[in-house]
Formats: structure tokens, sequence, C-alpha cells
């Protein structure tokens, strides 16, 4: 079972290969520091790995929801079990050209801190820290309900993030 709402978020820092502003000054990699993310408002952490169907089928979503609010104050980040060169991938076949994307290779270490036993899985963390909002799998309602957020933050009504053509199902497992 990943961390549930209550708990604190662990702080990372982790590179970068989408959507970096932040340059290590010592690798000249792009880092991202979830500190640095929650002094600026509340974030949505996206686990995932490129083996994964359901993470597949879910990133178009997350991409359309992270294009939607750009001002939101709500910083998106898919974190991507992988090394770079798959990551990479994933960021072209799977539809994922803007939002910002972090690399947790193996050994996992920042998926083992939020106790990870499924991709894809889904945090949002409050601004102080807090862990709001944990759901596992493709879930349409749970990430109509996360959509909704992202809209409140950023003071706007909710956009839509499926279309009816897109024949959408509920539930996917992971």
């Amino acid at each position: 079972m990943p961390l549930k709402p209550g708990d604190h978020a662990p702080d990372f820092q982790l590179e970068l290969l989408v959507g970096a502003d932040t340059e290590n000054p010592e690798s000249g990699s792009k880092q991202l520091i979830l500190a640095e993310l929650l002094s600026q408002g509340p974030a949505v952490l996206v686990f995932v790995k490129e083996g994964c169907p359901t993470c597949q089928y879910t990133l178009p979503f997350l991409e359309r929801m992270y294009q939607s609010y750009p001002q939101s104050g709500v910083s998106m980040v898919v974190i991507a079990q992988e090394e770079a060169v798959v990551a990479g991938r994933m960021v072209q076949n799977f539809g994922i050209p803007t939002t910002p994307l972090a690399l947790d290779p193996e050994p996992f270490a920042v998926s083992e801190q939020y106790e990870l036993s499924y991709v894809p899985t889904f945090f949002y963390v409050g601004q102080d820290g807090k862990i709001e909002r944990v759901f596992e799998s493709f879930d349409r309602e749970e990430l109509r309900s996360l959509n909704e957020a992202v809209a409140r933050v950023s003071e706007s009504s909710p956009r839509p993030l499926f279309r009816e053509e897109e024949g959408v199902p509920p539930f996917r497992p992971g």
C-alpha cells in the first residue's frame, strides 16, 4: 500500500528529463526538488513505468490536464521508474511532450519512500507537504476529481478531461 492521505510526503531530488528549469551546477542536469515545488503550491505526483499499459493509457490525459491549467498554482510531475533513454521514449510514444517528467531509476529510491505497490500511482500533496489524495491505476472518477481540484486551485472552471468519443472506461487496473 502506498502512503496514505494525512502522511507527510517524503522530500526528494530527482533528475528532470522534461520541463526542467533548474540546473544542478555540479552535474549540469536539471533537478526536481519536491520542497521547491511545494513552496509554489500543491503538487500532483504520478509514478509510472514504460512497460505498464495502464500508464501508457493514462499519460495523454495527464498531459491534457497539465496543458489545461498552465497557471494553476499546482505543479504536476510524472515520475518515471526508468533510465533517461527509456523515459525519453515514453515522452515521444505516449503523448506527454510538455508535462514535467522526472527519473526514478533502479533501485527506485523515491518509489520505495512512497511505498508503491502498483503504477500508475497518483499523489496530491498539499502545500504543507501532507498527502491529501492517493489513488492507484486508472480510475476515471478519481482523475475527474483530481482535475476539479486543480481547477479549484487555479480559480477556474474544470476543463473537460475526457471526450465522449474516446470511450473512456471507468477503471483500468495497474
